[in-house]
């Protein structure tokens, strides 16, 4: 038989990470957002307004338009932005919306470099309607961008936490326990009935 042939190409296994749609804007604006403390800041209230309307189905979209409109204006870092609203017939989710822009390479507003290339990963995840799933850990309250709709927990550690603080988990943990103990019970007796036959032969 010949020698096989080695696969070359892009038929070859790649070695880079895989990486969830949305997901490098989403850590931008995640970033951004962990480490600012400011509640009138523009990345923080678009992101609060999202969540407010995804979450608790409020409807926020008037002030996600104006606050848009008015930051691309200010800023400059783009066209005018086109808001518009989805129907049911576009959007499972209610109250959804997108956004069609055209950003302005460039353009830099001197001390909110930072605060403008997050707002801009905001309006890219939201051109996608991705921007809801920038949320806060349902245990550690860290924020993280979730790889889909359902997620709640940062980490499979947080999500195991939860999981583990529910009455349901709890009562199977302690029947586990109780059955556990029992086994180690009846193995230790089964030892010692062993050892006692064996030294009164």
């Amino acid at each position: 038989m010949g020698k096989k042939r080695k696969i070359a190409g892009p038929l070859r296994a790649s070695k880079r990470k895989y990486e969830y749609f949305g997901k490098i804007h989403g850590d931008t604006v995640v970033q951004y957002v962990q480490k600012c403390a400011d509640t009138d800041d523009p990345v923080v209230r678009l992101v609060e307004l999202e969540r407010r309307r995804s979450f608790h189905l409020e409807d926020t979209r008037a002030e996600i338009e104006k606050l848009i409109h008015d930051k691309v204006r200010d800023w400059d870092i783009g066209d005018y932005p086109g808001y518009v609203p989805l129907g049911p017939y576009e959007s499972a989710m209610p109250l959804s919306w997108t956004v069609k822009w055209e950003p302005r390479v460039g353009n830099v507003v001197p001390g909110l470099g930072e605060t403008i290339r997050a707002f801009v990963a905001a309006l890219r995840l939201a051109e996608h309607q991705l921007l809801h799933r920038v949320r806060s850990c349902a245990v550690c309250q860290r924020w993280f961008f979730g790889i889909k709709d359902s997620a709640l927990f940062c980490s499979t550690a947080c999500r195991d936490k939860y999981k583990s603080s529910t009455p349901e988990r709890r009562a199977a943990k302690a029947k586990y326990m109780r059955e556990h103990r029992a086994t180690l019970k009846h193995r230790a007796a089964m030892k010692k009935l062993r050892q006692s036959k064996r030294g009164g032969k």
